[in-house]
């Protein structure tokens, strides 16, 4: 899976073949067709492995814990670094059967951080709900995947710490 999802990066789902998977793969484009059925089939497999390994990163710690937010940033970065923007993209524009796989990922994760900023009672603090101190969050997810690592943390523990803050009147 993991050259078929290189390849699927590298050139797009639409123009990586069958038969490039194949023979990157050393095996026959029959015997890969026995295994996955379509060029589909493989993505999905793909995108299912990436996604557990996601869901793995996020368990390594209980929500209470303080650094539960960077987890959760590793997460997203994980399966960013794994699914090129160009490939999530052509996924979104030409197989929306098959965004439900990130869809649904992303949705996880935005519960896991609603339920982390809830645990923390950081709506107290925030000038807004804990669905929208999560949700803001969540935006910079994006941005944050493409930030060095070490800042990438640094600006989510900030924005945790700033949650956690009392209000001066």
């Amino acid at each position: 899976m993991r050259a078929s999802m290189v390849a699927f990066n590298t050139h797009g789902y639409g123009e990586t073949t069958s038969a490039s998977i194949a023979k990157a793969v050393r095996m026959s484009k029959k015997t890969l067709y026995q295994i996955f059925p379509s060029k589909e089939a493989l993505l999905v497999a793909g995108l299912e492995a990436i996604i557990e390994q996601a869901e793995a990163i996020m368990a390594t710690s209980q929500p209470d814990k303080r650094a539960y937010a960077v987890l959760l940033l590793d997460a997203y970065r994980y399966v960013g670094h794994n699914v090129s923007a160009g490939l999530r993209q052509e996924i979104s524009d030409d197989l929306p059967e098959v965004y439900t796989y990130l869809h649904r990922f992303e949705q996880r994760l935005l519960e896991r951080l609603v339920a982390h900023f809830e645990s923390r009672k950081v709506d107290k603090q925030f000038p807004g709900t804990t669905k929208e101190a999560a949700a803001a969050l969540f935006a910079l997810l994006p941005t944050l995947a493409i930030l060095p690592l070490e800042q990438a943390r640094f600006v989510v523990n900030s924005y945790v710490r700033g949650l956690k803050r009392k209000k001066k009147d």
